[in-house]
């Protein structure tokens, strides 16, 4: 197989702005679907009790931070859709896999003596659904389609 090739993508501006929009759309479903899921088996006690300091925000805080974090985490993955020459059917993988590491792993790793372990294992789980299935989609949509 061979890699990418590395000359500019050429798309029409509302191309890549449809694109951009859905993928970002595409977080936010993923948000509340997982979230939903691993609130209703796993974390939702730890929630109510308050466990290492959780409260859940309002909806609509929730919606709002979400509504600039989609947008943030497909701006960070398009300079490697744009520029890493990869075989393009790993694209999505490696585009979901590092949104994982970066976005997902990272930061719960700074909550490893804070929260027990399986909130942190639970909240993995949901957050691998998410930011990997996102970079899936930005793959699919803002990478290379040749």
């Amino acid at each position: 197989e061979e890699s990418m090739p590395t000359k500019p993508i050429q798309r029409a501006w509302f191309s890549w702005l449809w694109r951009f929009i859905v993928s970002a759309l595409s977080y936010i479903i993923f948000y509340y679907f997982f979230g939903a899921i691993n609130y209703l088996l796993v974390t939702g006690p730890y929630y109510e009790s308050h466990t290492g300091g959780l409260v859940a925000p309002a909806q609509e805080v929730i919606l709002k931070a979400e509504l600039i974090h989609a947008p943030m985490i497909v701006l960070s993955i398009i300079p490697f859709l744009l520029n890493f020459p990869v075989i393009k059917k790993r694209m999505g993988l490696l585009a979901g896999m590092i949104l994982f590491a970066v976005g997902g792993i990272a930061p719960l790793l700074m909550q490893v003596n804070a929260l027990p372990l399986v909130l942190l294992a639970a909240s993995a789980v949901e957050i691998f659904f998410q930011n990997y299935l996102t970079g899936v989609v930005a793959a699919r949509l803002l990478g290379r389609s040749e």
